[in-house]
């Protein structure tokens, strides 16, 4: 499962609908309820079959967020990332000082 976090901030209490689109097809949509102020937005989706960022395959996926008031499209905003994995592994390395992490490749233009 993967998640995307948004931050929004209002001026007043609105109802609005989010959509999230990876590679042009929509992974999710969700109706929310904002009040005044700063909040955060979580949306949960699945990619099935990621294909891994490496630095000789650097395989970017574009993610573009609509919100929308009724029919009309209020804002789109575009982002391209690379995907990586993080991995904690709880029982003792062979070496204790040896801790195995593999980053995220984010925000790439």
């Amino acid at each position: 499962m993967c998640q995307a976090r948004l931050e929004i901030e209002t001026t007043g209490a609105q109802s609005l609908s989010l959509q999230l689109n990876l590679q042009g097809e929509s992974v999710t949509a969700e109706a929310v309820s904002l009040q005044p102020g700063r909040q955060q937005v979580i949306l949960d989706f699945e990619i099935h079959n990621p294909q891994l960022w490496y630095p000789r395959e650097p395989c970017l996926y574009t993610f573009t967020l609509q919100m929308y008031s009724g029919k009309d499209m209020l804002c789109e905003n575009v982002c391209k990332t690379g995907l990586r994995t993080l991995e904690l592994v709880r029982e003792p390395p062979p070496d204790p000082e040896l801790l195995k992490v593999r980053t995220l490749a984010d925000a790439y233009p």
